[in-house]
């Protein structure tokens, strides 16, 4: 009987401990975040100790503030109902916007690098609608188009030789 109760008693202490659950805090003098459609940042200045190992494939990062890096793999249109498609993709030379109306018209465009860095911007036509990738290196792009309502999609375009 004592055995039992004793066991009893065990298991309800045990059920109202609960587990640690660890926040992820850095303390330091001075720090910041920010994001955009294009990615994130976060950076601390000021941490006490730091160091990074790699070996080529991977990197391990000690220190006080370890951000999750997420790059995005492909960029979704902003608008429900397409206003452009564009095509070829992959391209070796050119890529052609298509506007889903009937009428003559025109949007800015933007291209990107996988960074975020402004390779590259203009006007399309319905008369000129092609975006040029010659001469540029193989990769993954990102063209968003607007028009003058601010109406942005934006398509990830791979640049093939």
């Amino acid at each position: 009987m004592k055995k039992n109760l004793l066991t009893l008693v065990a298991l309800g202490a045990f059920g109202m401990c609960s587990a640690q659950s660890l926040v992820p805090q850095v303390v330091s003098s001075v720090g910041g975040a920010g994001s955009s459609a294009m990615g994130s940042l976060e950076w601390t200045v000021g941490e006490a100790v730091i160091n990074t190992a790699t070996d080529g494939n991977f990197t391990l990062t000690q220190g006080f503030h370890q951000p999750l890096l997420v790059i995005p793999t492909d960029v979704q249109s902003i608008e429900a109902n397409a206003a452009y498609s564009v095509f070829p993709n992959p391209t070796a030379d050119y890529v052609r916007v298509k506007f889903n109306t009937d009428k003559n018209q025109s949007c800015n465009y933007k291209l990107f690098d996988i960074e975020g860095k402004i390779i590259r911007e203009g006007v399309v036509t319905t008369q000129n609608p092609d975006i040029s990738f010659l001469n540029m290196a193989s990769g993954k792009y990102i063209i968003s188009l607007f028009n003058t309502h601010h109406k942005t999609q934006n398509f990830s375009i791979i640049k093939q030789n």
